[in-house]
């Protein structure tokens, strides 16, 4: 194979010395690299589904309080004219 580039005569020296080395021991040759990006996309999926689950808590929380600070003043004047008229 005639390579054009460097990179690509780098990457077909790479692939056949792969290629030598799993036949010469008869086993797979693996990337631990890959496998510990795997881990960490898994860790960043699963922070990010913790992450939107409390962004929906907090539109929840926030959204109670708006309407309890709201409507405070409302219920507050209700009780003074209910014990005004003694009721």
């Amino acid at each position: 194979m005639v390579s054009h580039t460097y990179e690509d005569a780098e990457d077909s020296a790479v692939i056949e010395a792969i290629r030598y080395m799993e036949n010469v021991c008869g086993k797979e040759i693996r990337d631990y690299h890959y496998t510990h990006v795997i881990t960490l996309q898994n860790q960043v999926r699963h922070l990010v589904t913790w992450l939107l689950e409390g962004n929906e808590t907090i539109t929840k929380l926030r959204k109670g309080w708006y309407y309890a600070v709201r409507y405070m003043s409302s219920y507050s004047d209700q009780i003074q004219t209910q014990q005004l008229l003694g009721t």
